[in-house]
């Protein structure tokens, strides 16, 4: 199974200015989603900020690293300290799924795996130590993709 690790950080309301940020610093190309982009059914979209402008899903990409980032809370709310988790992007669907399986065992399933605009397959789970998972299978909307929208 080839993974990759990749920092998802929570900003508070902040996350914009923080991955343009390092965008200047590092290089590579950002995407933003809102949440305006969501259907409010959309997993992660339990608890919808008012302003349509949040950002339900950043994303910082050059040729070494990915930096992902939201304005949503994580699982146990934003308090600093807690306001990181792993993001995990896997080479298939079924290797997703192992990840829930395995992670999520004797944890929590926070949001249950579903697609989304910017993973074919993405999912959240607290494991049993109390550590946040964002699981993603991109697929057809692979972050390296050139017919990915960017803000």
């Amino acid at each position: 199974m080839h993974v990759t690790l990749s920092p998802y950080l929570n900003f508070n309301g902040q996350c914009r200015q923080a991955l343009t940020l390092y965008q200047t610093c590092f290089g590579g190309e950002l995407l933003f989603r809102t949440v305006a982009e969501f259907p409010p059914d959309s997993p992660g979209c339990s608890t919808t900020p008012t302003d349509p402008d949040t950002i339900m899903h950043g994303q910082l990409v050059n040729q070494d690293f990915m930096i992902l980032g939201t304005d949503m809370n994580n699982p146990a709310g934003f308090r600093p300290g807690n306001d990181f988790g792993f993001g995990v992007s896997v080479d298939s669907q079924d290797n997703l799924r192992r990840c829930i399986e395995l992670l999520g065992s004797g944890g929590t399933i926070a949001v249950p795996a579903g697609p989304t605009p910017w993973a074919d397959l993405f999912a959240v789970l607290v494991d049993p130590f109390g550590k946040v998972w964002y699981l993603n299978y991109f697929g057809s909307k692979s972050p390296q993709s050139p017919s990915r929208s960017t803000q």
